[in-house]
């Protein structure tokens, strides 16, 4: 298994995108932004800014999510 933890200060911010592509694309399904935050440790703003990136790379677009009532 690859490891894509993240040490502040010890990758450059395209080396963290790259890391940030190679993951969704190995994952079986599309991650959303609860996935991100968890694996990256990010916050949800992030989360949501890296998928929108991801998705206009690959062209594709992304599946709102919907609340729970």
């Amino acid at each position: 298994m690859k490891n894509y933890e993240l040490t502040a200060g010890v990758c450059s911010t395209f080396e963290q995108a790259i890391r940030f592509a190679d993951w969704c694309d190995g994952r079986p399904i599309v991650p959303n932004f609860h996935d991100v935050m968890r694996q990256f440790g990010v916050s949800r703003a992030t989360a949501y800014n890296w998928l929108s990136a991801w998705h206009a790379a690959r062209g594709t677009r992304a599946v709102p999510m919907r609340c729970a009532a």
